[in-house]
């Protein structure tokens, strides 16, 4: 659940002890915060943090006791618990039981403190490019490279090769990280990209109407662009004439 920046900061995923209601950097450490969870409501972490504050969680049971239901499986598939020593496929085991076991009232406060639960399980299997799939879904963005998703080969040049191409023709595999449209004096669109290569160089990319009425974005994930190499003021761009969505290795739990 790492991503590690080109220059010095590791970029860590939500995590139950560390994170904050907005990502904060500690040391080189980034602490993604919970805001970027998709579908996690304001108040429910703001409960999270109130009970941690008051004394910090020791396991998963102890969490579920006095957070309000609805949150334990979708802080698990964002990696929030993996502080805890277990894997997500059995943290998401236990939380089923777990809730099912309690009905939990913010204003109670329980008389005794019972002893954790020890479950016993099979060993489960666990793939990395499952949690690549649930940041995406959860965060909108994954903490991996998202060229390990890609099912074929990576085609084209990198970005550190573009001044070499200048006035040729080349293929290009990027993901998109920024986009902005503009209208010229025209009255036409022109959109410019920011684009990520393999090797996490970053180029920039622009689409004339010719190119927009034919093609487009469609959302995140990686693209082939084919188009001219173009400098301006010593600066390299692709000028995008073409370009295709890549195919993306499947979900193994969507089979």
């Amino acid at each position: 659940m790492v991503l590690k920046s080109p220059r010095c900061a590791h970029i860590e995923a939500p995590d139950l002890q560390h994170s904050t209601y907005l990502t904060r950097l500690d040391g080189q450490t980034l602490w993604l915060g919970f805001i970027h969870i998709k579908g996690l409501d304001k108040k429910l972490i703001q409960a999270l943090l109130d009970q941690r504050s008051k004394q910090p969680f020791t396991n998963q049971e102890d969490f579920t006791q006095r957070v309000p239901a609805g949150l334990e499986q979708l802080l698990i598939r964002v990696g929030e618990f993996r502080g805890l020593g277990s894997t997500k496929k059995k943290l998401l085991w236990q939380a089923h039981a777990l809730v099912n076991n309690y009905t939990r009232h913010l204003t109670e406060v329980d008389l005794f403190t019972l002893p954790e639960l020890n479950w016993s399980l099979p060993a489960l299997w666990q793939d990395a490019l499952e949690d690549t799939y649930d940041e995406l879904k959860l965060l909108g963005f994954p903490l991996r490279s998202p060229f390990a998703l890609l099912a074929g080969a990576v085609q084209g040049i990198r970005a550190a090769q573009l001044r070499g191409h200048a006035g040729k023709w080349v293929a290009m595999t990027g993901y998109p990280l920024a986009c902005k449209r503009i209208t010229a004096k025209n009255g036409r669109p022109i959109v410019f990209g920011y684009f990520m290569d393999v090797a996490r160089q970053y180029f920039d990319t622009t689409y004339f109407p010719q190119t927009q009425e034919r093609y487009s974005l469609r959302g995140a994930g990686l693209y082939l662009l084919e188009g001219k190499v173009v400098l301006e003021y010593g600066f390299p761009s692709l000028e995008v004439r073409r370009l295709e969505k890549c195919q993306f290795l499947g979900d193994s739990r969507e089979v």
